[in-house]
């Protein structure tokens, strides 16, 4: 070791003590972000029920959705009427169980995607929906 001067010993020493304090500023951030993640993972979205949401479908007609959630997600739903929506596309789509398949896919954080023909049905669903998401929110 006699090529380490002492000034060359000191900087490597400079060099290692900031690299220890980056190292340790990396770790102090990951445990952060996890306990952050944690602490959101464990977040109440919903108070455990069952909720009647109501929205308008096609000529006015209201569409009813009735949902049970349990804390944090849509658990099942339990009915969809819209007896006013067209027999062949709307009424077509609420029958088919593709809407119900539909809201539990996108538990609630995405508009529903409907069916060619039944736009009207699929927005009165949406807003039933959200109408029931709302009553059951935490947040309220």
């Amino acid at each position: 070791m006699k090529f380490l001067t002492p000034e060359l010993k000191d900087k490597l020493f400079k060099e290692y003590k900031n690299f220890t304090y980056l190292v340790c500023l990396l770790v102090a951030c990951f445990i952060i972000v996890g306990v952050k993640g944690c602490v959101e993972a464990n977040k109440v979205l919903y108070n455990p029920g069952t909720y009647t949401g109501y929205g308008v479908g096609v000529f006015g007609g209201e569409i009813k959705v009735t949902i049970t959630v349990d804390k944090n997600s849509i658990v099942s739903v339990d009915e969809i009427v819209g007896d006013g929506e067209t027999p062949e596309f709307g009424g077509a789509y609420i029958n088919s169980g593709e809407a119900e398949a539909q809201i539990m896919e996108a538990q609630g954080q995405f508009e529903i995607d409907g069916v060619s023909g039944a736009t009207k049905t699929r927005d009165g669903i949406q807003a039933a929906l959200n109408d029931a998401l709302a009553q059951a929110s935490a947040a309220k």
